[in-house]
C-alpha cells in the first residue's frame, strides 16, 4: 500500500469519524432548538441542496477526469437512491422517502463511514466528498427525524425488505442489459470491503437477504425502545390510574 493511500482505522480515518460524531451531536442539538415550522422547513432545504449541489460537482469532477462511464453517471447504486430518497424527504417529508433514506441511506452511511470504499487519500477531493456525503445523510435523518417527528414504525420492516429486494431485481436488470455493477450485484468492489467476508459471487447476495433480515430490525429497534420507555413512563404516572 502506497503511504498516501487510505487505511482502515488509522489516525486520519479515526479523526474523521470523530468529526462525524462531533456533527452528529451539533444536528442533534440544533434539531431540538428549532421552533417554527418555517426554521424547520429552511434547514431542510439548506441540507438538501447543500448535499446536492456536493454530488452535482463530485460527479462532473468524475466524468471530466475518467470520461462517460454509466457506473459514475446514472444514480442506481442503493446508497445512490437512498441519496435521492434522503433528498425528497428533506423536501416534502413523504413518509416512503423518509423510510427508504433511513433503513437504506442512514444504516448504509454508518456502515459505509466505519468501513470506506476508497482507493485514495483522506486529503483528496473525493476522499473528503465521501465523507461530507455519507455523513450529511446521517445528519439528514436525525434531523428529519427530531425536527419534524418522522420515524419509522414496525410496518417499515417488511416494507424495506420488499423495497430492497425490488432494488436487487432493477439493478440486476440494468447490469445484465449494460454491463455494469450496480448493487455490487455481479461482482465485489475491487477495494476491500466487508464483502470480502461474506463468499464469493453469487453465494455473497444470499447474504445480502440475511443481513437485511438482521439489521432492517435493528435500526427500528431504538424506536421501539424508545416508544417501551414513554409507555411505562405514562404507565407509572398516578394520574394515568384514573
Amino acid at each position: 500500500m502506497h503511504s498516501d493511500d487510505f487505511e482502515l482505522f488509522s489516525p486520519g480515518h479515526l479523526l474523521a469519524l470523530a468529526l462525524v460524531l462531533a456533527a452528529l451531536a451539533v444536528t442533534l442539538w440544533a434539531a431540538r432548538r428549532v421552533e417554527s415550522e418555517r426554521q424547520k422547513k429552511r434547514g431542510a432545504a439548506i441540507l438538501a441542496f447543500g448535499l446536492l449541489g456536493l454530488e452535482v460537482v463530485a460527479t462532473v469532477r468524475k466524468q471530466i477526469l475518467a470520461g462517460f462511464d454509466p457506473m459514475l453517471s446514472i444514480p442506481l447504486h442503493l446508497c445512490d437512491l437512498a441519496f435521492l430518497a434522503m433528498f425528497g424527504a428533506l423536501l416534502t417529508r413523504r413518509r416512503f422517502l423518509y423510510e427508504f433514506a433511513y433503513f437504506f441511506g442512514f444504516g448504509g452511511a454508518f456502515f459505509a463511514l466505519l468501513t470506506p470504499n476508497l482507493d485514495d487519500p483522506l486529503t483528496d477531493f473525493f476522499s473528503i466528498r465521501y465523507f461530507i456525503s455519507h455523513s450529511g445523510v446521517c445528519l439528514s435523518m436525525i434531523y428529519l427525524t427530531i425536527a419534524f417527528g418522522l420515524r419509522p414504525t414496525w410496518r417499515s420492516v417488511p416494507r424495506m425488505f420488499v423495497a430492497g429486494n425490488l432494488y436487487m431485481v432493477l439493478a440486476s436488470a440494468v447490469n445484465g442489459l449494460a454491463g455494469t455493477n450496480f448493487g455490487y450485484l455481479s461482482h465485489k468492489p475491487a477495494v476491500p470491503t466487508l464483502l470480502d467476508h461474506l463468499g464469493p459471487w453469487p453465494y455473497y447476495l444470499i447474504w445480502y437477504e440475511v443481513i437485511a433480515l438482521v439489521v432492517l430490525p435493528v435500526l427500528y429497534l431504538p424506536f421501539y425502545f424508545y416508544d417501551r420507555v414513554r409507555l411505562s413512563q405514562v404507565e407509572a404516572r398516578p394520574d394515568s390510574c384514573g
